[in-house]
């Protein structure tokens, strides 16, 4: 970690002459990373954030002081594709850092660190995995309420549940961005139209095929007229840029620009070019590159780390061709994974225990009430000489919301001498805070069977 310019001009010639590549550069000094990452494209930059840049960051592994750390805060980034780490010195802030879904934790305590891993159980679930709406579908391609790519059935996902709606455009020949997958409108529509030799005026007189449920018809939209009614939603867009085309990128950020949505946007595509592009005229913006090929019989490990690492970029794979290990690596260099388009829901148990960070799917309605998500307030009161019994609210993507009891977990008693079973505080001797989290056992549809937890939270034990 360093602030300084010469120091970190240095650090990088030495490992570059030592050809060492592994390691990670922290700094305040976001211009100091951007002649770093210029000098060297594989350096792994890591931004140190305080409040005033908070959602400003040009880099997508960032690092948040341990007292702006809660789960919200780690999930907000998450959800916008950054890699999430801070610094952790007592059991408190370890434990605090571990439940709120961080990725890494730096720490003058390594082996205390370790302990803190160790002490959870086996098959611990300690961050959430994001379901990402494929195209807006939620029951394939014939059964969802409208087709791929409409406003309709997006909107449809979005009042359902879905945090993430993945989206694609491409450019029409008056060089507007329309939401449509296809270089043409045959497959969707019954008109046959070449969408980049079509003007958007055009473009928004085709009729979509009907899905097998749908009531209306469904248009071809503007990506603008498409976003605009998400403005007031709290939902995000993975936004795939179809065509190679310099074009396409800018004139899709100026929209995002216009609506003032850049900051609920996440660039995905399976060319290159258009990350780099992206990265040129829009820093603010995390990117995704999609990979549909098995890279092991493609290249190393290294090639796809460094490939990635040059990019500061998420790895999107096609589901089939990647493995927990592979994840698991990836991981541990601060890169997060997305694979697509898992719609069996065999295929979803399956990734979704893989450590990945989010999970595209054609089938969201699959998914939205068959995983459970914890939450617990922050802060309870114990008086002494009574009981407290404690729930744990257990909520569905779609908005089911029950109690439930868990297993309190003993991180800090404060010197309280307080006792507790199971989801019960049933007795303590001193006033002060103790500091605990939940354990709860989730069985789920397929009947594997992993641990959850809530985040850290208070019980201020008071006398009467």
């Amino acid at each position: 970690e360093t602030n300084d310019r010469i120091t970190a001009k240095r650090f990088i010639e030495k490992m570059d002459s030592l050809k060492i590549y592994e390691f990670f550069l922290i700094s305040e000094d976001e211009n100091l990373l951007v002649e770093v990452k210029n000098k060297n494209g594989f350096s792994n930059c890591i931004l140190k954030l305080n409040h005033l840049n908070h959602n400003k960051t040009i880099f997508n592994r960032v690092f948040i002081p341990i007292d702006l750390i809660d789960k919200e805060t780690v999930k907000s980034f998450l959800k916008r594709a950054y890699t999430v780490y801070t610094e952790a010195n007592t059991l408190i802030e370890r434990k605090k850092a571990i439940l709120a879904g961080v990725h890494g934790i730096i720490t003058s305590e390594p082996v205390d660190l370790l302990k803190c891993y160790n002490e959870f159980l086996k098959d611990t679930q300690v961050r959430d995995v994001f379901f990402i709406a494929h195209r807006g579908l939620h029951n394939g391609y014939k059964e969802s309420i409208s087709p791929e790519n409409s406003l309709e059935t997006a909107l449809y996902v979005a009042n359902s549940g879905a945090e993430i709606i993945e989206i694609d455009v491409h450019l029409t020949l008056d060089d507007e961005v329309v939401v449509i997958h296809d270089f043409k409108t045959n497959r969707v529509s019954k008109d046959k139209r070449v969408v980049s030799k079509t003007t958007l005026n055009r473009l928004e007189e085709v009729k979509l095929k009907k899905t097998n449920v749908q009531k209306g018809l469904s248009q071809i939209k503007s990506l603008k007229d498409f976003l605009t009614p998400f403005k007031d939603k709290d939902v995000n867009f993975f936004i795939e840029i179809k065509p190679i085309s310099r074009k396409l990128v800018i004139n899709t950020i100026k929209v995002l620009e216009e609506l003032n949505m850049k900051e609920r946007a996440v660039f995905i595509s399976f060319g290159f070019k258009n990350i780099v592009w992206k990265k040129t005229y829009l820093t603010t913006i995390n990117n995704g590159y999609l990979y549909s090929k098995d890279f092991s019989s493609n290249g190393t490990f290294l090639d796809l780390l460094i490939f990635l690492i040059s990019l500061d970029s998420t790895f999107n794979p096609q589901y089939q061709n990647i493995k927990e290990d592979i994840v698991r690596k990836l991981n541990n260099y601060g890169i997060t994974v997305w694979p697509w388009t898992v719609d069996g829901i065999k295929d979803i148990y399956r990734v979704y225990t893989m450590g990945v960070m989010g999970i595209t799917t054609n089938n969201f309605d699959s998914v939205k009430d068959e995983f459970l998500y914890l939450s617990i307030n922050e802060n309870y009161d114990y008086i002494i000489g009574s009981e407290l019994e404690i729930f744990v609210n257990n909520y569905s993507l779609s908005g089911k919301n029950t109690q439930r009891r868990g297993n309190l977990m003993l991180v800090s008693d404060g010197d309280t001498g307080i006792r507790y079973h199971k989801n019960k505080i049933i007795e303590a001797k001193n006033e002060g805070v103790a500091y605990f989290y939940f354990n709860v056992p989730i069985k789920l549809p397929n009947g594997e069977k992993i641990n959850k937890t809530t985040e850290l939270f208070k019980v201020n034990v008071k006398l009467k």
